[in-house]
Protein backbone atom coordinates (compact mmCIF):
# COMPACT_ATOMS: atom_id res chain seq x y z
CA UNK A 1 0.00 0.00 0.00
CA UNK A 2 1.41 3.21 -0.76
CA UNK A 3 0.80 6.41 0.72
CA UNK A 4 0.59 9.01 -2.18
CA UNK A 5 0.72 13.02 -0.86
CA UNK A 6 -0.55 16.47 -2.77
CA UNK A 7 -0.44 19.39 -1.90
CA UNK A 8 -3.27 22.52 -2.83
CA UNK A 9 -3.81 25.87 -2.00
CA UNK A 10 -6.49 28.01 -0.63
CA UNK A 11 -7.26 31.32 0.61
CA UNK A 12 -10.38 30.62 1.96
CA UNK A 13 -9.12 28.62 4.64
CA UNK A 14 -8.14 29.58 8.35
CA UNK A 15 -5.49 26.86 8.97
CA UNK A 16 -3.81 23.66 6.97
CA UNK A 17 -5.98 20.87 6.34
CA UNK A 18 -5.34 17.33 5.81
CA UNK A 19 -7.71 15.25 3.82
CA UNK A 20 -7.35 11.25 3.66
CA UNK A 21 -8.27 9.88 1.01
CA UNK A 22 -10.17 6.00 0.56
CA UNK A 23 -11.40 5.29 -2.63
CA UNK A 24 -12.18 1.81 -4.20
CA UNK A 25 -11.66 0.08 -1.08
CA UNK A 26 -13.40 -2.97 -2.15
CA UNK A 27 -12.75 -4.76 0.87
CA UNK A 28 -9.19 -4.04 1.03
CA UNK A 29 -8.25 -5.73 4.45
CA UNK A 30 -9.18 -3.37 7.27
CA UNK A 31 -5.26 -3.44 9.31
CA UNK A 32 -4.06 -2.17 6.45
CA UNK A 33 -5.85 0.81 5.84
CA UNK A 34 -5.27 1.53 9.62
CA UNK A 35 -2.48 1.50 9.35
CA UNK A 36 -2.24 3.85 6.31
CA UNK A 37 -4.42 6.13 8.52
CA UNK A 38 -2.16 5.97 11.73
CA UNK A 39 0.69 7.44 9.99
CA UNK A 40 -1.09 10.39 8.16
CA UNK A 41 -3.18 11.68 10.90
CA UNK A 42 -5.94 13.66 9.11
CA UNK A 43 -8.33 16.05 10.04
CA UNK A 44 -10.85 14.60 7.50
CA UNK A 45 -11.66 11.50 5.94
CA UNK A 46 -13.01 11.96 2.26
CA UNK A 47 -14.09 8.22 0.60
CA UNK A 48 -15.46 8.95 -3.34
CA UNK A 49 -16.86 5.79 -3.49
CA UNK A 50 -16.71 1.50 -4.29
CA UNK A 51 -16.73 0.65 -0.37
CA UNK A 52 -18.35 -2.52 -1.25
CA UNK A 53 -16.06 -5.74 -2.26
CA UNK A 54 -16.97 -8.92 -3.49
CA UNK A 55 -19.22 -11.33 -1.72
CA UNK A 56 -22.94 -12.22 -0.71
CA UNK A 57 -24.60 -9.07 0.98
CA UNK A 58 -24.19 -10.17 4.24
CA UNK A 59 -20.20 -10.52 3.43
CA UNK A 60 -20.27 -6.59 1.92
CA UNK A 61 -22.38 -5.33 4.46
CA UNK A 62 -20.28 -6.28 7.45
CA UNK A 63 -17.13 -5.42 5.73
CA UNK A 64 -18.55 -1.71 4.78
CA UNK A 65 -19.49 -1.52 8.89
CA UNK A 66 -16.13 -2.40 9.67
CA UNK A 67 -14.41 0.09 6.95
CA UNK A 68 -16.61 3.25 8.26
CA UNK A 69 -16.24 2.63 11.72
CA UNK A 70 -12.39 2.05 11.33
CA UNK A 71 -12.79 5.72 9.46
CA UNK A 72 -14.65 7.08 12.00
CA UNK A 73 -12.12 6.28 14.73
CA UNK A 74 -9.63 8.98 12.83
CA UNK A 75 -11.62 11.64 11.98
CA UNK A 76 -15.16 12.98 10.28
CA UNK A 77 -15.71 10.61 7.66
CA UNK A 78 -17.46 11.56 4.63
CA UNK A 79 -18.60 9.15 2.13
CA UNK A 80 -20.33 9.30 -1.76
CA UNK A 81 -21.88 6.43 -4.04
CA UNK A 82 -19.59 4.71 -6.14
CA UNK A 83 -20.98 2.18 -8.78
CA UNK A 84 -20.77 -0.59 -6.52
CA UNK A 85 -22.21 0.67 -3.48
CA UNK A 86 -25.51 -0.70 -3.72
CA UNK A 87 -26.12 -1.97 -0.13
CA UNK A 88 -25.08 1.62 1.76
CA UNK A 89 -27.88 3.79 2.68
CA UNK A 90 -27.75 7.24 5.41
CA UNK A 91 -28.61 5.02 8.28
CA UNK A 92 -26.55 2.74 7.73
CA UNK A 93 -23.21 4.99 7.28
CA UNK A 94 -24.85 7.05 10.19
CA UNK A 95 -25.14 3.97 12.67
CA UNK A 96 -21.07 3.78 11.57
CA UNK A 97 -20.46 6.99 12.77
CA UNK A 98 -19.65 8.80 9.54
CA UNK A 99 -22.17 11.15 7.18
CA UNK A 100 -23.10 9.13 3.67
CA UNK A 101 -24.00 12.30 0.84
CA UNK A 102 -25.84 11.34 -1.55
CA UNK A 103 -26.38 13.93 -4.17
CA UNK A 104 -26.05 16.21 -1.04
CA UNK A 105 -23.69 18.26 1.30
CA UNK A 106 -22.76 19.13 4.79
CA UNK A 107 -20.97 21.76 6.64
CA UNK A 108 -18.01 20.57 9.07
CA UNK A 109 -16.10 22.67 10.59
CA UNK A 110 -12.22 21.63 10.38
CA UNK A 111 -9.07 23.47 11.91
CA UNK A 112 -10.96 26.52 12.29
CA UNK A 113 -12.90 26.46 8.82
CA UNK A 114 -16.49 25.31 7.37
CA UNK A 115 -16.10 23.17 4.75
CA UNK A 116 -18.72 22.42 2.38
CA UNK A 117 -18.59 19.05 1.72
CA UNK A 118 -20.69 17.42 -0.82
CA UNK A 119 -20.83 13.76 -2.39
CA UNK A 120 -22.15 12.91 -6.20
CA UNK A 121 -23.51 9.63 -6.29
CA UNK A 122 -22.41 7.46 -9.32
CA UNK A 123 -25.16 7.75 -12.42
CA UNK A 124 -23.61 3.62 -12.44
CA UNK A 125 -25.03 3.14 -9.09
CA UNK A 126 -26.67 -0.40 -9.37
CA UNK A 127 -26.95 -0.43 -13.03
CA UNK A 128 -25.36 -2.59 -15.96
CA UNK A 129 -23.64 -1.53 -18.18
CA UNK A 130 -20.93 -1.95 -20.68
CA UNK A 131 -17.21 -0.89 -19.62
CA UNK A 132 -16.63 0.75 -23.08
CA UNK A 133 -19.88 2.96 -22.68
CA UNK A 134 -19.81 6.01 -21.70
CA UNK A 135 -20.88 6.48 -17.94
CA UNK A 136 -24.53 6.96 -16.97
CA UNK A 137 -24.99 10.69 -16.22
CA UNK A 138 -24.83 12.00 -12.41
CA UNK A 139 -27.37 14.33 -10.80
CA UNK A 140 -26.40 18.01 -12.67
CA UNK A 141 -29.09 19.96 -10.81
CA UNK A 142 -27.25 19.30 -7.31
CA UNK A 143 -23.50 19.95 -8.83
CA UNK A 144 -25.03 23.09 -10.36
CA UNK A 145 -26.22 24.43 -7.16
CA UNK A 146 -23.45 23.06 -4.71
CA UNK A 147 -21.49 24.99 -6.57
CA UNK A 148 -22.98 27.93 -5.83
CA UNK A 149 -22.24 28.02 -2.20
CA UNK A 150 -20.05 30.26 -0.53
CA UNK A 151 -17.08 29.02 1.20
CA UNK A 152 -13.99 26.29 0.57
CA UNK A 153 -15.84 22.95 -1.34
CA UNK A 154 -14.65 19.70 -1.57
CA UNK A 155 -16.95 17.45 -4.09
CA UNK A 156 -16.72 13.97 -3.68
CA UNK A 157 -17.35 12.46 -7.07
CA UNK A 158 -16.41 9.20 -7.50
CA UNK A 159 -16.03 8.97 -11.62
CA UNK A 160 -12.79 11.37 -12.63
CA UNK A 161 -14.89 11.33 -16.20
CA UNK A 162 -17.55 13.65 -14.79
CA UNK A 163 -15.31 16.37 -14.60
CA UNK A 164 -14.46 17.74 -18.03
CA UNK A 165 -18.02 17.21 -19.38
CA UNK A 166 -19.96 18.23 -16.32
CA UNK A 167 -18.04 19.93 -13.15
CA UNK A 168 -15.13 21.72 -14.78
CA UNK A 169 -16.71 25.34 -15.21
CA UNK A 170 -18.45 25.12 -12.08
CA UNK A 171 -17.26 26.84 -8.92
CA UNK A 172 -15.41 23.88 -7.02
CA UNK A 173 -12.37 23.88 -5.00
CA UNK A 174 -11.51 20.52 -5.05
CA UNK A 175 -13.18 17.34 -6.96
CA UNK A 176 -12.04 14.26 -4.95
CA UNK A 177 -12.52 10.56 -7.42
CA UNK A 178 -11.45 7.16 -7.72
CA UNK A 179 -12.98 4.45 -10.13
CA UNK A 180 -10.37 4.23 -12.68
CA UNK A 181 -7.65 2.01 -10.68
CA UNK A 182 -4.83 3.77 -12.07
CA UNK A 183 -5.56 2.18 -15.49
CA UNK A 184 -5.38 -1.21 -14.11
CA UNK A 185 -2.20 -1.65 -16.17
CA UNK A 186 0.33 0.99 -16.39
CA UNK A 187 3.31 1.45 -18.84
CA UNK A 188 5.93 4.57 -18.69
CA UNK A 189 3.15 6.35 -16.50
CA UNK A 190 0.38 5.87 -18.55
CA UNK A 191 -3.12 3.80 -18.08
CA UNK A 192 -4.20 1.31 -20.45
CA UNK A 193 -8.23 1.01 -19.80
CA UNK A 194 -10.89 2.55 -17.64
CA UNK A 195 -14.60 1.64 -17.55
CA UNK A 196 -15.91 4.93 -19.25
CA UNK A 197 -12.87 6.69 -20.60
CA UNK A 198 -12.14 3.61 -22.69
CA UNK A 199 -8.27 2.46 -24.04
CA UNK A 200 -5.49 5.45 -22.70
CA UNK A 201 -7.88 6.87 -20.52
CA UNK A 202 -6.79 10.57 -19.28
CA UNK A 203 -7.86 10.78 -15.64
CA UNK A 204 -6.42 8.36 -13.86
CA UNK A 205 -3.99 9.56 -11.11
CA UNK A 206 -2.81 12.06 -9.27
CA UNK A 207 -4.06 15.91 -9.87
CA UNK A 208 -5.25 17.35 -12.88
CA UNK A 209 -6.26 21.01 -13.95
CA UNK A 210 -5.25 22.25 -9.94
CA UNK A 211 -8.15 20.64 -8.60
CA UNK A 212 -9.59 17.19 -9.61
CA UNK A 213 -7.42 14.45 -7.95
CA UNK A 214 -7.90 10.58 -8.82
CA UNK A 215 -7.23 8.16 -6.30
CA UNK A 216 -5.88 5.02 -8.08
CA UNK A 217 -7.70 3.01 -5.42
CA UNK A 218 -6.82 1.41 -2.22
CA UNK A 219 -8.39 -2.09 -3.36
CA UNK A 220 -9.55 -3.83 -6.78
CA UNK A 221 -12.65 -5.50 -8.02
CA UNK A 222 -10.97 -6.75 -11.12
CA UNK A 223 -10.40 -10.19 -11.72
CA UNK A 224 -7.42 -8.69 -14.07
CA UNK A 225 -4.52 -7.98 -11.95
CA UNK A 226 -2.56 -4.62 -11.52
CA UNK A 227 0.60 -3.81 -13.56
CA UNK A 228 3.53 -1.29 -12.19
CA UNK A 229 -0.17 0.46 -10.37
CA UNK A 230 0.03 0.28 -6.65
CA UNK A 231 -2.67 0.57 -4.31
CA UNK A 232 -2.96 3.64 -2.90
CA UNK A 233 -4.25 5.58 0.03
CA UNK A 234 -3.98 9.74 -0.75
CA UNK A 235 -3.20 12.62 1.45
CA UNK A 236 -4.50 16.17 0.09
CA UNK A 237 -2.81 18.88 2.10
CA UNK A 238 -4.05 22.24 1.77
CA UNK A 239 -2.52 25.12 3.10
CA UNK A 240 -3.83 28.41 4.12
CA UNK A 241 -2.87 31.04 2.21
CA UNK A 242 -3.32 35.08 3.09
CA UNK A 243 -5.81 36.67 1.10
CA UNK A 244 -4.27 39.75 -1.14
CA UNK A 245 -4.67 43.15 0.51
Amino acid sequence: MQISNYAFNSNKIAQNIRVAVISDAHGRDIATLKNALNEIRPDLIAVPGDIEGKGDKATRIAYASEFIKMCSTFAPAFISLGNHDVDITNEFVSECGAALLDDSYTVSRISGTDIYIGGLTSGSLGKRHKRLSKTPDPDIAFANEFSKLSGFKILLSHHPEYFPEHLRDLDIDLVISGHAHGGQWRFFGRGVFAPGQGIFPKYISGVYEGRLLVSRGAGDHNAIPRFFNPNEVCVCEIAAVCKNK
